[in-house]
């Protein structure tokens, strides 16, 4: 293992630069399907410039990928690419989550303040419900809570009184519209 790095794929200190330069450039990226002929057709290739009829790596070859670790080190290469990529996966899934919260608390605050200004002659209260119904659904989702069972708890984000819509049937919130339009 490299001690600097502590990668087992990087350069060790009593590795000769020649054979780690065949392992990095011309082993390691093969994939998990690797081997060394083929890594050393493609050097052959690269370095005399013309195909390798080899039908195994020469001995040196393979000397050399027995005492530098070639599998064990590419493997953990392999498996360290992985793990980064999979670590990528998660932050872009974080911060799209992030971004999806953001989005569905704005809609429930412009949903909060059309509703405070909606007047009952032009009322589309079926839209504005429909918005809260659907920003509050997405973030139950959002934070794991199950949608059919889980009542919306008010938190400084939320006003009471969205808490309280939000938990209402579509037969309370038909008769607190008619009871608005009645006041109004």
């Amino acid at each position: 293992m490299n001690e600097a790095s502590g990668r087992m794929w990087d350069r060790w200190s009593s590795e000769p630069p020649r054979w780690f330069y065949r392992f990095d450039t011309f082993y390691r990226p093969l994939g998990p399907e690797r081997n060394l002929l083929a890594s050393y057709r493609m050097w052959h290739q690269a370095e005399k410039g013309r195909k390798s009829t080899a039908v195994s790596a020469p001995t040196s070859w393979r000397d050399a990928a027995e005492r530098w670790q070639w599998a064990e080190r590419a493997e953990a290469w392999d498996v360290g690419m992985r793990l980064e990529r999979l670590k990528e996966e998660d932050e872009a899934r974080r911060r799209n989550r992030e971004r999806r919260i953001a989005l569905l608390n704005a809609v429930m605050a412009r949903a909060s303040d059309a509703l405070l200004r909606l007047q009952a002659d032009e009322a589309k209260w079926s839209d504005v419900m429909a918005a809260i119904r659907l920003a509050v659904q997405e973030l139950r989702h959002e934070y794991g809570d199950d949608v059919t069972t889980v009542k919306v708890e008010t938190t400084e984000m939320i006003p009471e009184w969205m808490a309280a819509v939000a938990r209402m049937d579509d037969v309370q919130l038909e008769g607190v519209i008619r009871n608005m339009e009645l006041v109004a």
